[in-house]
C-alpha cells in the first residue's frame, strides 16, 4: 500500500481527525436542530432535502 501511497502520513491523519471531529460538530448541531424543527414550522421533506453526507475516503 505504500507503494501506492495509500497509506496516511501523521500530518494527514491529524488533519483527517480535525475535519472528521468538526463534521461531528455539524451532525450534532443539526440533531439539535432537527429536535426542535416542528415548533418553527419546518416539515420532514424540509429536514430530508437539508440531509448531509459524509465520505472520509476518496476523491
Amino acid at each position: 500500500m505504500l507503494d501506492y501511497t495509500l497509506v496516511s502520513t501523521k500530518e494527514e491523519a491529524v488533519r483527517r481527525e480535525d475535519v472528521m471531529g468538526k463534521h461531528y460538530q455539524v451532525f450534532t448541531t443539526f440533531q439539535i436542530i432537527k429536535a426542535i424543527s416542528p415548533a418553527y414550522g419546518l416539515t420532514e421533506q424540509m429536514l430530508h432535502e437539508a440531509n448531509e453526507e459524509i465520505f472520509t475516503f476518496g476523491s
